[in-house]
Order: C-alpha cells, then structure tokens, then sequence
C-alpha cells in the first residue's frame, strides 16, 4: 500500500541531486512525437503555399503540447512521489498527447478543435488531480493548490465552450483563444503568488536539456532524409 499511494510532500531543495527517471524520459518522447507530427502539418502547408495559415495553426498544436508539458516538468520537480498513483496520472497524460496527434490530420486540414480540445483537456485532469494531492498533503502549499485547482477546472470549461460552441476560423475564435492562452499563463504566476513551489534546479535544466535533444535528434533525422 505503500508504494500504490504515498503523500506527495514537497521536496527539500536542499536534497541531492533530483534525477530525471524513465516515467520522464517517455514522457518527453512522446511529446517530441507529437511536436514532430505538428511540424509535418506545418510542412505540407508550406508546400501548398499556404504560410500564414501553417504558421498559426502549428503554433496553436504547439502551445496545447508544450505548456502542459512544462506545468508537468515543474510539479515533478517539487512533488513528484513516484507511487502508483502519480504513475498512472502520468500515462493518462500520455493518452492525451495521443489524441492530440490524432486530431492533427483534421486541425491541419480544416480548423476542427474538437478532438484536440478532448486531448488538451485529458492532459490537464490528472494535473489537477496531481495538485489536489499536493495541497491535501502540504498545508504550506494548501492557497497554492487552492489556485491551481480551480483556475485549471474554469480554464477546461473555456477550452469546451470554444472548441464546441465558437466557429473554427472565425475572428472571435482567435481573440477568445487568445484570452485562454494569457489566462493559462496567469494561472501559475497567480498560484505561485501565494507561495512558490519547490524545484531542483539541476532537475529542470536537466529536463529542458533532454527534451531539446531528442528535438534535435528528430531534425537530424529529417535532414538526413532531405539529404
């Protein structure tokens, strides 16, 4: 019982080196996974001269893929307890990257969110599970969680009423999108207002390091088949 469920206690910083695990290595693979199918939309619109539209919905594809996964990177550094539980929140996370991948084709060829929106809200729902865990088990950082929790469950309502009530493509989509996407940064400068959560600074430079060598690995690859 022990390993299935432990209290996520904030880590000391203090504490020795925090080294990046397996968990965060397939991690960071299958979100170069999906990047890299993000880039083959952005890819083919280039080729059927369409640049502005590519350029947009690439950098859309990438902020539903990158910003989860630094939410993530950040918690595990602080709190993450390795036990069943936090685990399987992870793989969870990892079904919603999948989702994502395949709401590419579609998003690519005609603005339809929806699925992507069901992959981005899949990736979030364990996240607040996560800080749920983390504020029971932390009094210090009970306000912290308090923020996180609710900010993320007002920000998935947003991203359903867009995905599925506001049309694809139209000028209210993009200002409404953009609205979630500051509200989404504002969250964890809001939350981290109350007290800020514990890292590992050699962890997080670690975590970016191993993330931008797998993308460089996936360029090198697509330059050697250029090639």
């Amino acid at each position: 019982m022990n390993k299935i469920i432990r209290p996520m206690l904030a880590r000391n910083r203090e504490d020795s080196h925090r080294a990046a695990t397996e968990l965060e290595l397939l991690f960071d693979l299958v979100f170069v996974i999906a990047i890299a199918l993000a880039a083959v939309g952005l890819h083919h619109s280039i080729a059927e001269a369409h640049y502005a539209d590519g350029i947009v919905k690439f950098l859309l594809a990438f902020f539903a893929l990158w910003w989860p996964w630094m939410h993530l990177t950040w918690f595990a550094s602080g709190f993450d307890n390795d036990d069943t539980g936090y685990r399987l929140s992870v793989m969870v996370m990892m079904f919603g990257v999948i989702l994502i991948v395949g709401s590419l084709p579609t998003f690519f060829e005609s603005f339809d969110i929806r699925l992507m929106a069901i992959g981005y809200i899949t990736l979030r729902i364990p996240y607040i599970f996560l800080w749920f865990r983390a504020g029971n088990d932390n009094p210090d950082y009970k306000v912290t969680s308090q923020r996180y929790v609710w900010g993320l469950i007002l920000l998935q309502c947003f991203w359903v009423v867009l995905a599925f009530l506001i049309p694809f493509g139209e000028i209210i989509f993009f200002v409404l999108f953009g609205i979630g996407a500051i509200a989404e940064l504002f969250v964890p400068v809001y939350a981290s207002n109350a007290k800020k959560i514990p890292f590992h600074k050699h962890h997080i430079i670690e975590r970016f390091g191993l993330l931008n060598i797998i993308v460089l690995g996936e360029v090198l690859l697509s330059a050697a088949l250029a090639i």
